[in-house]
Order: C-alpha cells, then sequence, then structure tokens
C-alpha cells in the first residue's frame, strides 16, 4: 500500500474481527521490538494477555538481531495479533507508528514499549478516559522510576 514507508514483509491484511472497527470499540496496539528479548520474553505474552476481545496487538521488528526476532515471531500467529511486520533496518519509532496510524481502522491506537508491563484493566481505562472526553486527542502514560 501506498504511504510513507516501504514494508518489507507484512502478514496478510487483519484477521476478521481483529484490528478492524467491524466489532466495538476497537483498539489497536502497536509494540516495537529491537535487540531486547529478554525484555519482549515478558511484555509481549503480558500485552497480549491484556488485550480484552475489541483490542488487538500489531508487532514490528527492527533489524536483524535473531533472538528477539525469534522470540516475536512466537506469538505472531497468535489469535490477538493482528499485523507483524519486520524492518531489517532499524527505522526507529517514527516508521512504525506511521504505520499504525495510518493503517489502522480502531477507533483508538495505543503503543506499548518492549520493556512494559501494563496492568490488565488498562485498555478499558483508556477508553473510559476518551469516551467522554473525545477533544482529548492522544493520551501518554510512562512510568517514572525511583531515581527519576
Amino acid at each position: 500500500s501506498a504511504g510513507p514507508f516501504t514494508l518489507e514483509r507484512l502478514t496478510d491484511p487483519p484477521r476478521s474481527g481483529v484490528g478492524s472497527a467491524s466489532m466495538g470499540t476497537r483498539t489497536d496496539i502497536l509494540m516495537i521490538t529491537y535487540r531486547s528479548p529478554d525484555h519482549v520474553r515478558l511484555s509481549l505474552p503480558h500485552l497480549l494477555s491484556t488485550c480484552d476481545e475489541d483490542s488487538a496487538v500489531w508487532l514490528w521488528h527492527n533489524g536483524d538481531d535473531e533472538e528477539t526476532l525469534s522470540v516475536v515471531q512466537e506469538h505472531a500467529s497468535d489469535p490477538r495479533v493482528a499485523r507483524f511486520h519486520h524492518s531489517r533496518e532499524n527505522v526507529r519509532l517514527t516508521t512504525p507508528t506511521n504505520w499504525l496510524w495510518t493503517e489502522s481502522a480502531a477507533d483508538y491506537v495505543s503503543k506499548v514499549d518492549d520493556d512494559c508491563l501494563p496492568e490488565h484493566g488498562w485498555i478499558e481505562r483508556i477508553r473510559a478516559a476518551h469516551e467522554p472526553n473525545p477533544g482529548f486527542g492522544a493520551i501518554g502514560s510512562w512510568r517514572f522510576r525511583p531515581e527519576d
């Protein structure tokens, strides 16, 4: 598809009912990975476990770190994964984020870093914050370490 980036490899279009606005209020969540197999081994299955029936994960792997890529590929066929892309080049954050924002048909989109373990129910809380406040646009969240 046309866009500000080139896709080297992409799975089939989103599975029926996954990653599209065809059901209730949809939320698509992007996780970008790069040289972090230990983080991804924990964070990706955890993120998938937080998905409800109206949310799906889009995966983008930057670079050729085989161990991280292998961990991501273990989960790429999970029914909660709508899309998977592998860029051999580390294109950093903008290109994958634009991919989600351009191609997602979801009502809400989100990005979760590969070193984060969001609480169960976080998706529902984000939706609940947006629904009465449509002017919010984007909501950012982060965690502070004690030293911060």
